[in-house]
């Protein structure tokens, strides 16, 4: 089915998200059918602790790319390290945030406060917790500054008890996964 939709569409740039289903079914419905470029983004650290078969996959997918994509440059050093991929084959495209939409409402909250926020997963290779530890040093030089952290994950329970032991639970809010972002 994927090859007969290759052949009808007749890409030129084919785009595989480091997911294991769409890494197989990219290959697979790309290998009968000549698409120019293959390039395969990945978007997570998880790379190293796969299961075997994911690995395969992962193996097969580098090999079959022209490019591959990543989101930081600590991922790319990952991906180097742990799938041996070249240097040069890697393009690291940042995670873009559309500035217009997040823009300070007139009237809402105060002049003096200043929020700094993050959203993601809440992870080891996320940082949460080099943020956390760098928040009492930003309450000295700015003692009006509150952090929001939005996400869930494997690590939020370690971050929490780091901000009691930190003494910065008034200054940092954990919001949790959230459904709303677009309000």
């Amino acid at each position: 089915r994927f090859s007969d939709i290759f052949r009808n569409a007749r890409p030129d740039i084919l785009y595989i998200a480091g997911q294991t289903l769409s890494q197989a079914a990219g290959l697979w419905g790309s290998s009968f059918v000549k698409i120019p470029v293959k390039v395969l983004g990945f978007h997570s650290h998880d790379l190293a602790y796969r299961p075997l078969y994911k690995l395969f996959i992962d193996k097969l997918s580098i090999r079959s790319a022209e490019r591959v994509v990543c989101v930081s440059e600590s991922q790319k050093r990952h991906i180097v390290i742990n799938k041996k991929v070249p240097p040069e084959k890697i393009k690291v495209i940042y995670n873009g945030v559309d500035q217009n939409r997040f823009r300070p409402v007139p009237g809402m909250g105060s002049q003096d406060k200043v929020i700094i926020g993050t959203v993601g997963t809440l992870r080891g290779e996320k940082g949460i917790d080099v943020l956390l530890n760098a928040v009492p040093e930003v309450l000295k030089r700015c003692p009006h500054a509150y952090f929001t952290i939005v996400g869930d994950g494997s690590e939020r329970g370690k971050l929490e008890k780091m901000t009691r032991r930190l003494d910065i639970s008034n200054n940092v809010n954990f919001l949790g996964e959230r459904r709303d972002i677009d309000r």
